[in-house]
């Protein structure tokens, strides 16, 4: 690098000075630096306010700076004459020169301005002892020193880097920091880079010499740049300079930058490029060298190479000398050659029979790539042949000289077979291109074979179609018997009895033969007529001209017999099926079932009934009482009857019963205490209802549940009705009861109904009752009894009495269920309690211990007149005496005074008293002592704990001396207990000494025990030790990420004689530098320890610039798709974005799903990162499947419209299928296939719609076929050549293969086709054929492999 200082140039643009409110300093010893000010006496008097005092003796130093003018000016001033005077200084001192001294009242002429130079101003005030004056009220300002402009050099310490991002300047003294960070900076030249901030360097004391100047980019140019700074210094009193200072560089070893680029790196023969460099970085003169003959100058230049070349260009600098050298290769593509030839002869793999694979040779390599462009075919004289699969074979080089091609089906003939191979693409040079290639080849080593279609057995008067197959394409001989014709057919053959043919087959290529026999035989399975039967008939045997056959249908018990039993076969008409081979003839069998119905029974109500409905229906009923024509029965007269129900000459009956109502009793009365009982009657079947009845159906009767009275019940049967009355009687005595036996006569309540009878001890006939019938506590059981029903009633006479005199309970509840006391009971119950502090709640009565309070109380129990008491005597809930330490050698004292209840006794060492509770300390343990106050039971007994101790010295137990740590020391004092106090004392409550927290030198510990009597202290000096301190320093304060930086400790005070351990938080060493690459900014810690003394810690910040760029790509992309990958553009003021791999200087790069882009991303200080996108894309994505059954163009079967597809899709996870009929449903790609069945016959086109997460799809469709009918023969046709009608086809759109044939009446065959689409046109040998009726045979495989076979007749007319 060459560096220069071309221009200095410093300018006071302006000075401004601070204006603020000046503050007011009263006269004391100080010194103030403020420039400006007010300053007054002392005003310490307070009466009368305002004055100074007596004997002051002050001195006041106004010192500003060096080389400030101090100006004081008074505005009041009044002292005591001669004695009390101010005295003044030009100096920070009173032995400085004197400037001057006043007194007096000087209001009238105040002093002139007193001036000081020296930068300070020094004032003595001093007063005698008497008389106290106003003094003075005066104000400074100051002027500071011009400030001199700094000059600024570029440091040559820190001179400018091409790469760096930084530089660093030097002062020539020193500058506030703060002026430096605040400076606004400017760089002027060639592609100058853009400052964004300045950093003061070793700052101290807000001063320095040096700063840092931070930039947007590197330098990048070997050009003259200029620096300009804009400063703001602050003078001693805050007046602001502004300067503006200069200062010139350049720079002559920066890297040269250009490009060498083209307009096209690949060109087609005879087209041309342009050549251009661009992205030039450069002030200065540039001259340029070119290979191949190019002109010497940046271009454009225009090439236009006739092969592949490399263009070179060296482009030279003038002033730095620099070089930069660049290469471009431009690629000439070839033209193609347009001619292929290709065998299959000579191959790894040649064509042969039962084979599916074989191999085509190329006669010179081709782009392995264009294998996807080849169309395939393979055809020969019998068939098209369909190629499933096509692979590159040898692809060396992106080259193929073979490729592997597998078809369907295999071959099976021995043929001629014609293979093409059309390539068809787009070369980017010559446009669209076809190439066609062909070869012709053999198979000869397929073996012949013979087969025969017929079928063995024939129906009477019925035909057959006779053909013969042979497995080749080649030529053949047929030679048959029995006057057939010498073809392969199909034919008719039509014999009368059974017959046998014979067939020689002879390949003319190969003089093979080969030979067949075929044997028809003719069955007749006609069935003889059976006439209709009942269900109870017995068995028959079926019989038929063809026996040997088989039987079928419902009824048949044996198939070979032909046996049929109506009784199996069941009521209806049934179909019975006799087969012979493939011949057969059905038949019709009426069975009837007659079903009369149930029975029934009937009242005697002489009114006509209806039958049951008899089944078959429309039978006749006949027997006695019955009308045949209205099918009714007439119940007139007691008996039994029978009725018989006639069809079809079959018969049932049924039974009728006649029969009337009978009761044992008309009414009757009964206790509603009694058992529920079935009333007693006839006939049974019928319904009682009314109330009381329990069962409908048993005339059950529940007195329980009747009314207290008459309850009319009645019986219904079929018509017939009758009732009974039911008198129900319900007695009620009333209530058990209780009564004292001092108690009056009572008279007893509550029984019904009135007018009953009582009997018993003790009551009379009317309910009169005498308690004191017997002395003493008894029971007696009084009976009521009305018409014959009585109840029973319980009274136990009893005296009333409460079973405990007195109870004892704690007032711990509110409340307390006085039936709920331990030990309480009475008798009888359900009496009323009362007295003081008793309550009745919700029929329970409750006593509040708290209402009563401590003591003794009675509560009374009354029933029936009669009373007992209770005593409830309640302890006290707590003492008045709680827990408590006391001296051993305290005197004797009562320890409870107002709660020593009658029965309480004290308990424990020391008690010398257990009723009054007097402790003696003297008498109990040193120590805890448990004093419990017992009560009867223990229910309420409470405790207290009385601690005594023994008189003794307090003693301190405690280390002289601590070093400087943040631990508690518990101080062990003796006797314990005792209370802590003292400078050193961290915690009084605890005794517990903390050096850190009392702090360094000697501490005070005052430990005192025990009160009045047993109080005794003892005191303890300790010594702490000063604390720890450590200095840490940096060797760098910003760093790049993976860059060192040395940290570096020194440590002080502690333990005498100190061993120092150094402990770092990021760093296991123990020495006091630590160096490291630390992988984030931040904070950084040295301990210091030396083994006694607290550890004490330092922490510094070292800036790691890492680099965290916002880099992203696009949405995952389709198969195929491009996607892109790209930054932040607003970080791009941060950090220099560089494509590495694939080389780019765009800001987005674009390319397929899962393309890789390296990326290197830099910051100004020179940090950098390299990293990586991949561009998101999803996998391949085909939509493919097959149908089952694949009949198309063929339909499918009208019997069943089931389609089922099959998915062979690849990267699919939804979709739909669509049938084409308006039904879709979703695609799971967990279902490998779907089917869908037709309602309806058509043509439909099946849609699958396959896509994967994203916005990819693919589809693929296929046309079916669907059958409405399976097959139509018309019966009719007319050729009479009117264009209607004149052709008699057999239509179907399901046929496999078909043979129909037309015979005339005599037999003969007058037309015969294998096609669907070859009809009869009425001709016969090329003549019309007679219009009359004919027959015709059709037989027909469908695509799904159902057979079928028609016969019928057809009329022609003319």
């Amino acid at each position: 690098m060459f560096f220069r200082t071309s221009l200095l140039l410093a300018i006071l643009s302006f000075i401004s000075f601070g204006i603020k409110g000046q503050m007011t300093f009263t006269m004391k010893d100080t010194t103030v630096a403020e420039c400006d000010g007010i300053h007054t006496d002392s005003d310490l008097k307070t009466f009368p306010t305002g004055h100074y005092l007596a004997n002051e003796d002050y001195i006041f130093s106004i010192c500003p700076g060096q080389g400030a003018t101090i100006y004081y000016t008074f505005t009041s001033f009044h002292t005591e004459s001669l004695l009390d005077t101010l005295t003044f200084f030009d100096g920070p001192n009173i032995l400085s020169p004197r400037l001057g001294q006043y007194s007096g009242n000087l209001n009238g002429a105040l002093p002139a301005t007193i001036v000081a130079n020296s930068g300070c101003l020094t004032i003595q005030f001093t007063s005698d002892a008497v008389l106290e004056f106003p003094g003075w009220i005066a104000n400074w300002n100051s002027t500071a020193p011009l400030i001199e402009p700094p000059i600024v050099n570029v440091s040559p310490s820190a001179l400018p880097q091409c790469d760096s991002n930084y530089f660093e300047v030097d002062f020539d003294r020193n500058v506030h920091c703060d002026s430096v960070e605040s400076a606004t900076m400017g760089l002027l030249g060639y592609n100058a880079p853009g400052i964004i901030n300045v950093v003061s360097l070793n700052c101290n004391n807000d001063s320095t010499t040096k700063a840092r100047i931070w930039l947007n980019n590197p330098f990048e140019s070997n050009c003259e740049y200029f620096l300009t700074m804009n400063l703001n210094i602050p003078d001693i009193c805050d007046s602001v300079y502004n300067f503006t200072i200069r200062d010139t560089f350049d720079f002559v070893n920066c890297e040269l930058l250009a490009t060498l680029g083209s307009t096209n790196d690949s060109l087609c023969f005879g087209d041309c490029a342009t050549l251009d460099i661009t992205n030039i970085a450069s002030c200065n003169p540039l001259t340029f060298s070119w290979n191949n003959g190019l002109p010497n100058t940046a271009g454009p230049h225009n090439v236009c190479p006739l092969v592949t070349t490399s263009y070179i260009v060296t482009i030279t600098e003038a002033n730095s000398g620099q070089t930069k050298t660049d290469t471009i290769i431009i690629k000439v593509l070839d033209t193609l050659d347009k001619e292929l030839n290709i065998t299959v002869d000579n191959t790894a793999e040649n064509p042969s029979c039962n084979n599916r694979w074989f191999r085509v040779k190329l006669d010179r390599p081709v782009p392995c790539y264009l294998l996807d462009s080849m169309a395939i075919t393979i055809t020969s004289p019998s068939r098209n042949y369909t190629v499933t699969n096509q692979t590159a074979l040898n692809c060396t080089n992106g080259f193929m000289d073979s490729i592997r091609v597998q078809i369907s089906p295999r071959f099976i003939q021995n043929c001629d077979y014609f293979l093409e191979i059309d390539l068809s693409f787009t070369d980017s040079c010559e446009g669209p291109i076809t190439i066609i290639a062909r070869d012709t080849f053999q198979i000869t080593d397929c073996p012949f074979t013979l087969t025969t279609n017929y079928d063995d057995t024939i129906c009477s008067s019925g035909c057959r179609s006779v053909r013969a197959f042979a497995s080749g394409c080649d030529g053949y001989n047929f030679l048959w018997s029995n006057g057939l014709p010498n073809s392969a057919g199909p034919f008719l053959i039509c014999p009368t009895d059974d017959t046998t043919f014979y067939l020689q087959v002879t390949e003319i290529s190969t003089n093979l033969v080969l030979y067949d026999t075929i044997t028809i035989d003719v069955i007749d399975p006609t069935i003889n007529v059976v006439a209709p039967l009942c269900i109870y008939d017995s068995p028959i045997t079926l019989t038929s001209n063809s026996p040997g056959g088989t039987w079928s249908g419902t009824g048949i018990t044996s198939t070979l017999l032909g046996t049929f039993d109506p009784s199996i076969a069941g009521s209806g008409t049934h179909l019975i099926t006799y087969n012979v081979d493939v011949c057969f003839d059905t038949i019709l069998i009426e069975v009837t079932d007659p079903n009369a119905g149930i029975d029934i029974t009937l009242c005697r109500s002489g009114i006509p009934i209806n039958l049951n409905v008899g089944s078959p229906t429309g039978g006749i009923w006949t027997g006695i009482n019955v009308n045949s024509t209205l099918g009714t029965f007439n119940p007139i007269t007691y008996g039994n009857f029978t009725a018989y129900y006639t069809v079809n000459g079959c018969v049932d009956s049924i039974n009728v019963f006649v029969d009337t109502i009978a009761f044992s009793y008309s009414s009757n009365t009964f206790c509603s205490t009694a058992p529920q009982f079935n009333i007693p009657h006839t006939p049974t079947g019928g319904n009682w209802t009314g109330t009381g009845i329990v069962s409908g159906a048993l005339g059950t009767f529940n007195p329980a549940s009747a009314n207290n009275g008459s309850n009319i019940v009645i019986y219904s049967y079929l018509g017939c009705q009758d009732s009974i009355d039911m008198n129900v009687v319900l007695v009620n005595a009333g209530p058990d009861t209780n009564a004292c036996p001092s108690q009056a006569s009572i008279n007893l309540l509550g029984f019904s109904p009135a007018l009953g009878v009582w009997s018993g001890i003790g009551v009379n006939a009317v309910g009169t009752f005498t308690p004191n019938t017997n002395p003493g506590n008894w029971n007696s059981s009084l009976v009521y009894t009305f018409n014959g029903c009585t109840d029973t009633l319980e009274i136990e006479v009893v005296q009333t009495n409460v079973f405990q005199d007195t109870v004892y309970i704690c007032p711990s509840q509110d409340s307390i269920l006085i039936s709920s006391i331990t030990g309480l009971s009475v008798e009888p119950q359900y009496g009323v309690w009362a007295g003081t502090g008793t309550q009745n709640y919700a029929g329970n009565y409750y006593i509040y211990p708290r209402i009563l309070g401590n003591g003794y109380h009675s509560i009374y129990y009354d029933k029936n007149t009669c009373q007992d008491s209770v005593i409830i005597a309640i302890y006290p809930d707590t003492l008045s005496y709680t827990d408590s330490t006391v001296c051993s050698i305290q005197a004797a004292f009562k320890l409870d005074s107002i709660n020593n209840m009658p029965g309480a006794i004290w308990r424990g060492q020391g008690i010398t008293d257990s009723i009054q509770g007097i402790f003696d300390p003297s008498l109990a343990s040193i120590g805890v002592n448990v004093i419990t106050y017992g009560t009867i039971g223990g229910i309420c007994d409470k405790t207290i704990s009385i601690t005594v101790y023994s008189f003794a010295s307090a003693v301190i137990t405690l280390a002289d001396t601590f070093c400087f740590t943040n631990q508690n020391t518990t101080i062990i004092g003796s006797p314990a207990s005792g209370t802590w106090s003292g400078t050193g004392i961290y915690n009084q409550t605890l005794g517990i000494f903390n050096p850190r927290i009392t702090g360094q030198g000697n501490q005070q510990i005052i430990y005192s025990y025990g009160s009045g009597v047993c109080f005794t202290s003892a005191e303890k000096t300790v010594y702490v030790r000063d604390s720890l301190s450590v200095n840490l320093t940096t060797s760098a304060d910003t760093i790049c990420l993976g860059d060192n930086v040395t940290l570096t400790g020194n440590g002080m005070g502690g333990y005498p004689n100190p061993t120092y351990t150094y402990a770092w938080s990021h760093d296991p060493t123990t020495s006091n530098a630590s160096t490291f690459a630390p992988t984030s900014s931040g904070n950084y810690i040295l301990t210091l320890s030396d083994g006694c003394s607290d550890p004490t810690t330092d922490t510094i910040n070292v800036t790691v610039l890492s680099i965290t760029p916002n880099i992203y790509t696009s949405p995952t992309v389709c198969f195929g798709d491009d996607g892109f990958a790209t930054f932040d553009q607003t970080q791009k003021a941060i950090y220099t974005f560089n494509w590495t791999n694939p080389v780019s200087t765009t800001d987005t790069v674009f390319g397929p799903g899962n393309t890789r882009f390296d990326l290197r991303v830099s910051n100004s200080f020179g940090c950098f990162i390299d990293t990586f996108l991949i561009v998101p894309g999803f996998g391949q994505l085909i939509a493919d499947f097959s149908l089952s059954p694949d009949t198309y163009p063929k339909c499918l079967s009208s019997n069943d419209k089931k389609l089922i597809v099959t998915d062979l899709s690849t990267g699919g996870t939804g979709g739909f299928w669509d049938f084409g009929d308006g039904t879709t449903i979703p695609y799971n790609p967990a279902n490998i296939s779907e089917q869908h069945t037709y309602t309806t016959g058509g043509n439909f086109t099946v849609t699958f719609f396959v896509q994967n997460g994203g916005a990819c799809f693919d589809t693929l469709t296929q046309n079916i076929c669907v059958s409405e009918q399976t097959f139509f023969i018309a019966d009719i046709f007319s050729p009479n050549g009117d264009g209607i009608n004149d052709i008699m086809f057999v239509r179907s759109s399901e046929a496999e293969s078909v043979e129909f044939l037309i015979f005339d009446r005599w037999g003969k065959v007058v037309f015969e086709s294998n096609d669907v689409n070859y009809g009869w046109d009425g001709n016969f040998k090329g003549k019309p054929a007679e219009a009359g009726v004919y027959f015709y045979l059709m037989k027909m495989t469908l695509v799904s492999g159902e057979k079928i076979v028609d016969k019928g007749d057809i009329t022609l007319t003319r």
